[in-house]
């Protein structure tokens, strides 16, 4: 941080710590824009759109392996769930995740 940004930010905490004083909460419509300036959080809207894009779906034959691999570690972890209706259950997920 340089010396004009670390005055600009001394001067906006010292703005906002008088508001505290003087009304002892901050309003609630301006209460997250004033946290985030006090702890100078990066805002990446365009890293976040980027990480919030939805994922192409898995082509079928990667889904029926990755459903497969599923099953298969979870029969190892727990010889009980050897059932029928384990790929019908672990399927919807592998497909939405």
């Amino acid at each position: 941080m340089s010396l004009i940004e670390s005055e600009k930010y001394a001067q906006e905490v010292r703005k906002h710590r008088e508001f505290l004083s003087k009304f002892s909460i901050f309003p609630h419509k301006t209460r997250k824009v004033i946290y985030a300036t006090l702890l100078a959080l990066p805002l990446n809207h365009s890293h976040f759109i980027e990480l919030t894009k939805p994922f192409k779906p898995l082509p079928e034959h990667t889904t029926n392996k990755q459903t497969a691999f599923i099953v298969n570690a979870l029969k190892k972890l727990y010889p009980s769930l050897g059932n029928q209706w384990l790929p019908g259950l672990v399927y919807p997920f592998v497909k939405l995740f």
